[in-house]
């Protein structure tokens, strides 16, 4: 019933200071690559719920439709100043629960 944890982080400073997460999801049932065709995801929608802070109760909360979030400059200067941890965190949203959490990036 759980969706599987979404894999392969990345993450990017840009130039203008903002910062690229992006990662790959994968799919309950994708065993397999048959005929190189992206896999089905076996939810009624692809969505994401990103974190900062502890898994167990993070500071801010994004969810996005997509695989990426870019947030701003001036977004990661506020959070840089909450005194507490600083990494970032996504788990796939599935039809009755959040996949297991994968680390994204940590800020230093």
């Amino acid at each position: 019933m759980r969706p599987l944890s979404p894999v392969h982080p990345y993450a990017m400073l840009a130039a203008d200071g903002s910062l690229h997460l992006r990662w790959t999801r994968r799919a309950r049932g994708a065993w397999t690559w048959l005929n190189e065709v992206e896999t089905p995801l076996h939810e009624h929608s692809e969505s994401y719920q990103v974190t900062y802070g502890s898994t167990g109760a993070p500071m801010a909360v994004w969810d996005v439709g997509e695989p990426q979030l870019i947030l701003a400059a001036q977004t990661l200067t506020d959070l840089a100043a909450l005194p507490s941890a600083k990494a970032f965190h996504v788990r796939q949203r599935g039809n009755y629960s959040l996949s297991p959490p994968c680390f994204l990036i940590e800020l230093v």
